[in-house]
């Protein structure tokens, strides 16, 4: 992340002498770290590709109708906004919606000019469907992961989402505002229900996890350099 001022003087430098190093110490970390969401994005892309062929519908549809399912009817202005894409590209995407049944329209009561937009009875049927298959396909990837292992995660995962939001945030001054993490009420009932249910195993297997951190930490630097191996192999 981007250097935050510190203040002058002596201790000022110190601070800042700190902060570049632990920059630096970071910098092969954040190496791979890159590299390895490349790789999570091609498989995701592979995918949406995948269910896209056989929904018949594309991501882009599917996340303007899961944000209206998740926060409710808004605006087409608004939904762009939040979602980062282009108002046309919206209006097209949501005449479809509207075609097929998914997505409904009616005047906005605040400005008449205006039109509201919201999830139909069937467009929030296809969304749980979608996210049925999807949570699927993720818990069939993450059963063999220990439940420790499997909130720590989750627990980084948002952790790094949150950080990305705020960097993108102050290198746009201000513009990524709407970039902070609203994860929706399905979001966060998944996370409750799982963090409920791993409770239980926490106070028995307290002494696992942390033999299990230790071989993870020691196994870090071997990873570290098959990922740098195998992207000079790609030619990332």
């Amino acid at each position: 992340m981007d250097a935050q001022p510190v203040g002058g003087g002596a201790e000022g430098d110190v601070a800042a002498a700190r902060l570049e190093a632990g920059l630096a110490a970071s910098l092969a970390d954040g190496a791979v770290l890159g590299s390895e969401l490349i790789r999570l994005m091609r498989v995701l892309n592979a995918w949406q590709l995948r269910a896209r062929d056989e929904a018949q519908w594309g991501w882009g549809d599917r996340m303007l109708l899961g944000r209206l399912v998740d926060f409710g009817e808004q605006r087409a202005t608004d939904l762009a906004a939040k979602s980062f894409l282009d108002l046309s590209t919206v209006s097209r995407q949501i005449s479809s919606l509207v075609t097929r049944g998914l997505v409904r329209r009616r005047p906005d009561p605040d400005d008449r000019r205006g039109t509201l937009l919201a999830a139909t009875e069937a467009g929030r049927a296809e969304v749980r469907h979608y996210r049925a298959r999807r949570d699927r396909m993720m818990a069939e990837v993450l059963a063999p992961w220990s439940p420790e292992d499997r909130t720590e995660l989750l627990r980084l995962v948002a952790r790094l989402n949150d950080d990305l939001c705020e960097q993108y945030a102050r290198w746009g001054e201000g513009a990524g505002a709407a970039l902070v993490p609203d994860r929706g009420e399905a979001h966060r009932d998944a996370r409750n229900e799982s963090h409920q249910g791993n409770r239980s195993h926490q106070g028995h297997q307290s002494h696992q996890s942390g033999q299990s951190s230790q071989s993870h930490r020691s196994g870090q630097s071997n990873a570290r350099t098959e990922s740098t191996a195998r992207n000079e192999t790609e030619g990332r």
